[in-house]
């Protein structure tokens, strides 16, 4: 969604939140319904001026929320460009911080929070679940997890809590669990920090985000979610194992899979002594298993 403001006032996305909250009603609903996360599509919200280049200069000045065609499907909109983006997140944290400019019962304090609404963890939940099909009451269980100290040494602790954590009277794989925490938050990278290239850290706005991060990264260092977070190599064969962390010394024998095997060997390059081979080996797996995202830097030279 394109929103067009007249003139730099204050700065481009601040100017953009302000032309918002003075949209003509039919506008502000319309943009309301498109913020509202539906089915997999996530609207992003981008802001201009009347000053900014575009490709369409002939096509009629609007201010406001941008129409792209008109009542007859003809194309309106002048295909704005040169304009900074801002993610959902950095959008609404700032709408958020405005709210203390207006008394409670105007309309662009009632505006701001029905804004906010839309992209809350309520909404992100929902989202998610039609996204991947998941029942919406493990998502309130994973949150809840993420929210309290008590259930999250309880869910470390997951094979002796198992009845706190069913659904419906029903047993869940601590699996299942796993599977939507990695697919949050992600992995770390090379300093241990959590990425925010996330559609939960971009495109919604959480307030106490960060808080639920730290309880996600005590879960990352007492259980293995790593095959959770990109599962795209696996080992096909090997000793049944809990998702606890293999310690030093604790390392089982396994069996590469075909696809594994394949992604490691094909481009090796011949002649290699036997400790080339062992380098090359080690740091081809500290590309494609995130578990060895940290020594993944060592193997630009050596691909």
């Amino acid at each position: 969604m394109n929103i067009i403001s007249s003139k730099e006032e204050i700065n481009r996305m601040v100017d953009g939140i302000h032309t918002i909250l003075a949209l003509p009603e039919e506008e502000y609903n319309l943009l309301i319904e498109k913020m509202t996360p539906n089915g997999k599509e996530l609207e992003a919200l981008r802001f201009y001026y009347l000053t900014d280049g575009c490709e369409n200069p002939k096509a009629p000045i609007q201010i406001g929320l941008e129409q792209e065609r008109d009542e007859n499907d003809k194309r309106i909109s002048r295909y704005y460009f040169c304009s900074e983006n801002f993610s959902m997140h950095e959008i609404l944290e700032y709408c958020q911080s405005m709210l203390n400019n207006y008394s409670t019962n105007s309309l662009e304090y009632s505006r701001i929070n029905e804004i906010l609404h839309t992209r809350d963890l309520d909404s992100f939940k929902a989202f998610y679940s039609s996204e991947k099909d998941v029942n919406p009451m493990l998502l309130d269980k994973i949150f809840e997890i993420l929210s309290s100290d008590d259930m999250l040494s309880r869910f470390v602790d997951y094979s002796n809590n198992t009845e706190i954590f069913a659904i419906d009277g029903k047993e869940v794989p601590l699996s299942n669990y796993l599977e939507h925490l990695g697919q949050f938050f992600g992995n770390k990278d090379k300093d241990g920090s959590l990425s925010n290239s996330n559609r939960i850290s971009s495109d919604f706005f959480i307030p106490d985000l960060e808080e639920l991060k730290k309880r996600y990264l005590q879960i990352f260092d007492e259980i293995n979610i790593d095959r959770y977070v990109n599962p795209v190599y696996t080992f096909s064969s090997g000793p049944k194992l809990d998702d606890k962390i293999v310690r030093y010394g604790d390392e089982p024998n396994w069996t590469l899979s075909s696809e594994t095997y394949q992604e490691i060997f094909d481009n090796m390059p011949q002649n290699l002594s036997l400790e080339e081979q062992a380098m090359y080996i080690y740091c081809k797996m500290c590309t494609i298993f995130p578990y060895f995202l940290m020594m993944r830097d060592i193997c630009i030279g050596i691909n």
